[in-house]
């Protein structure tokens, strides 16, 4: 008992005798005998003992790992996170991929447990990714959309920026243009203004979006209840199409934008972050009612910026006075391996108001992850009564 209270000291220097031995107490193994009575060591921390065999046998290993509610204080205030229960400081959006986890990873955070024992955890356990979710529909009705008599928008599906950033839009067309009106299901609204012009060398694309978001920056949230989030953002989207040869079409789809950020409690700063995103496609009519393209694009990603994050920083020192050293770091939002995505579309016209559309869609870097790769493989059917 002696050598594992010693062991127990060494691993928690924060914690008294009484403490160290409540630990092998509630670890210990009490699974072959009926419990006669219980030891409540901590609210919620109990443990079953019997006359015979005391608590049971000693496991020190299950008493220097974390016991229950494992916790991650926040910035001077009494409010934690709770890691047990899935709780994060930030949920980041598809615009930022793994960035800001990975930057954080080589950070420790200080984490204690619910007998108040201090463990040492990388920082980017206080971060969850909100991954792109794609309308398997949206994508059939956009694949259906590029008829022989359009050029396809490479950017007005799932690689739209404001749909990366968990927007959904709507469309009112109107001569040579379009109103979007963008919504989130929350109070951040949204309205863009699109408008083509023809012109001696190709048709000419140019949009203007701006966006009020409130509780989210670039669709990034926070789960720590007391902290706001908010951002303004200023979009561009430029194109440019022209004809090429015999029934060929060319055309080139490129966003970017700038984000304000507003933030307050553990994400301290939001720098002025930047984004983009930029695509070519290929089109080439096979006939009168057939069409086959090839697209290449980035979807959108933060191409500039940070945020400065305020995290409970573990070291000899903060354990040994049970309180955290709180420092704040600049961490990069911007992804190293952007993702690239390549897209093979075919369309047929049948007549008789049938038409069919076979897309096949690689992406590399996935989710602007190193070596994450994804195939989806689409095929659309319309017959209109």
């Amino acid at each position: 008992m002696s050598g594992a209270i010693a062991l127990l000291a060494e691993a928690f220097p924060n914690l008294t005798p009484q403490q160290l031995r409540a630990r092998l107490l509630m670890t210990a193994d009490n699974s072959f005998f009926q419990s006669t009575g219980k030891v409540t060591f901590a609210p919620g921390y109990e443990h079953g003992y019997s006359d015979e065999y005391g608590h049971g046998i000693m496991d020190l290993h299950a008493a220097l790992l974390p016991i229950g509610t494992v916790t991650v204080p926040l910035a001077r205030t009494e409010s934690e996170l709770d890691l047990t229960r899935g709780q994060v400081a930030l949920v980041t959006s598809p615009v930022v991929g793994q960035a800001l986890a990975r930057n954080l990873a080589s950070l420790d955070v200080m984490a204690r447990d619910g007998l108040n024992g201090t463990f040492r955890t990388g920082a980017d356990a206080l971060v969850a990714a909100r991954p792109l979710s794609v309308d398997p529909a949206q994508r059939i009705r956009g694949l259906i959309a590029t008829g022989p008599a359009t050029a396809p928008d490479l950017l007005d599906t799932e690689g739209d920026t404001f749909a990366a950033m968990g927007f959904a839009q709507t469309s009112l067309p109107f001569d040579g243009g379009a109103l979007r009106l963008l919504e989130n299901g929350s109070d951040s609204f949204g309205l863009g203004l699109t408008q083509s012009y023809d012109t001696d060398l190709g048709r000419v694309r140019l949009g203007m979006t701006s966006l009020r978001e409130n509780g989210s920056v670039l669709g990034m949230t926070t789960g720590i209840s007391g902290d706001q989030l908010s951002a303004t953002t200023i979009g561009l989207e430029l194109g440019y199409g022209f004809d090429w040869g015999t029934g060929g079409h060319v055309s080139i789809d490129a966003h970017l934008g700038q984000t304000r950020g507003i933030s307050g409690g553990v994400m301290t700063q939001f720098d002025s972050l930047r984004y983009d995103a930029i695509g070519v496609t290929f089109a080439q009519r096979l006939g009168k009612n057939r069409q086959i393209s090839l697209s290449v694009a980035r979807p959108p990603a933060v191409s500039d910026g940070a945020l400065e994050i305020t995290l409970p920083g573990y070291s000899r020192a903060a354990v040994l006075s049970n309180t955290p050293d709180f420092s704040t770091h600049r961490v990069s939002l911007v992804p190293q391996d952007r993702q690239i995505d390549a897209e093979l579309n075919y369309y047929q016209d049948f007549g008789q108001n049938t038409q069919i559309a076979l897309g096949i869609k690689h992406s590399e870097n996935y989710g602007h992850v190193a070596q994450s790769t994804e195939t989806a493989v689409t095929l659309g059917f319309d017959y209109k009564f």
